[in-house]
């Protein structure tokens, strides 16, 4: 029974940490947030030595890639993009890399589309936002 306890204890300890503190390295070290698709539509809070990168499953074959549409450079300014791929499967799914650097104290929101850039006039298949509050 204690066992139990312990487990359900420990399960519901990390399924409460937030995602701005996901990531720590030591007292000196750089905080580092990372979000998923799966954390579509939340809010996040960075401190201003903070990095926040974004990670989102693409299919680079089909020409459907990640873009930012939205973001207030003000407060969050893209420091870098890269893509990790798989290359053991043929036709896998790779992943888009998005790293930002707060910039000032404030709040801004983010927004990507997952679309083909030389289809102007469609709507993008899939939209991944989130809400960022930067504090000192």
């Amino acid at each position: 029974m204690k066992i139990r306890i312990l487990l359900l204890f420990a399960t519901l300890t990390v399924a409460c940490v937030p995602a701005s503190l996901s990531e720590q390295s030591g007292p000196d070290k750089l905080a580092i947030v990372t979000l998923s698709e799966s954390q579509n539509g939340s809010t996040i809070e960075l401190s201003s030595g903070s990095k926040l990168v974004v990670r989102l499953p693409a299919q680079m074959g089909t020409g459907y890639v990640w873009a930012v549409v939205k973001q207030d450079e003000k407060v969050l300014r893209l420091a870098g993009k890269n893509i990790e791929s798989n290359h053991n499967l043929p036709g896998g799914t790779d992943a888009q890399v998005f790293d930002f650097s707060p910039v000032s104290v404030g709040s801004a929101e983010v927004e990507f589309a997952y679309k083909q850039p030389w289809q102007r006039d469609q709507p993008p298949a899939r939209t991944f936002r989130f809400h960022v509050v930067v504090r000192n």
